[in-house]
């Protein structure tokens, strides 16, 4: 596909993917994050659908919801940036049966439940996930890092509610044998090099339905030489979060890249839009 020289602004903006991109390390998810620099910037409203431990499969889901839910067409741009390999998704017992003809949507996911929504979850928690007055909304769906769960296994299973924080509700009312069947499952049978094809797969099948759509669309990677026969050069920016939080630490600290990270991402961003005829 050849570069565009004419400028033909997107009216809105989507952004999809985990907690670098909704903002946490920045200490105002407002203003600081590099979606909001980019609606400023374009001076175009912002829907940020991206929480923290999505999952690369929770991610698509994201994908799905702006097209589907919030009418996202050729006149939007949307940022899709992928996540760690190392997370993994499942229901609580009982919430979802193999039977079950509830379809698998964005509004399964449990925003309510992880930063910077979750209660006591991040310093500057946001009043309102993206779905929270979607009646259809359920938020069942756990979306954890791999070794969060072996966190709350090996140093906060043994305690009480009280004696561990709220961070972990979420898996504290899973049965301990199951949570501990996850943690077995990481430490024995995962395999991180079929984990990132898998994860590839769901952003080349991002890619590829929002082209068919006719949406304008990046693709964030932090390598994107491995997207080279899946995904298009003028869809993909190389962004990769964890050079950056390496770069710019935050000082919260939550592990995450603080705003100068935010910015230099904003600005390689800025640069491919700019290329593409988009800003």
């Amino acid at each position: 596909m050849e570069q565009s020289h004419k400028i033909n602004l997107p009216n809105r903006l989507i952004v999809c993917g985990d907690s670098f991109n909704i903002g946490i390390g920045c200490r105002d998810l407002t203003t600081q994050p590099y979606g909001s620099l980019l609606a400023k910037q374009l001076n175009i409203p912002l829907v940020n659908l991206a929480k923290g431990s999505s999952t690369n499969l929770s991610i698509w889901l994201q994908v799905q919801y702006a097209v589907e839910n919030l009418n996202a067409g050729a006149d939007d741009l949307i940022l899709v940036n992928e996540t760690s390999s190392e997370r993994i998704n499942w229901f609580p017992d009982g919430v979802m049966e193999e039977n079950d003809p509830t379809p698998l949507t964005n509004l399964s996911v449990n925003y309510h439940e992880y930063p910077p929504y979750g209660p006591n979850s991040y310093h500057h928690n946001l009043p309102d996930h993206p779905m929270k007055h979607d009646p259809k909304y359920t938020g069942k769906m756990i979306t954890e890092n791999m070794r969060g769960v072996v966190d709350f296994v090996d140093n906060y299973v043994q305690y009480g509610i009280d004696q561990r924080g709220s961070y972990y509700s979420r898996l504290a009312v899973e049965p301990v044998e199951k949570v501990k069947l996850v943690r077995d499952f990481y430490l024995s049978v995962y395999n991180e090099k079929i984990s990132q094809v898998q994860s590839r797969a769901l952003m080349t099948m991002c890619h590829v339905y929002l082209k068919n759509k006719g949406i304008r669309h990046l693709m964030l990677v932090p390598f994107p030489y491995l997207y080279d026969n899946f995904v298009d050069d003028y869809n993909r920016v190389a962004v990769s979060w964890g050079d950056l939080a390496i770069k710019y630490p935050d000082k919260i600290p939550s592990g995450h890249a603080d705003e100068n990270g935010h910015i230099e991402a904003y600005n390689d961003i800025l640069a491919k839009l700019k290329m593409n005829g988009w800003a």
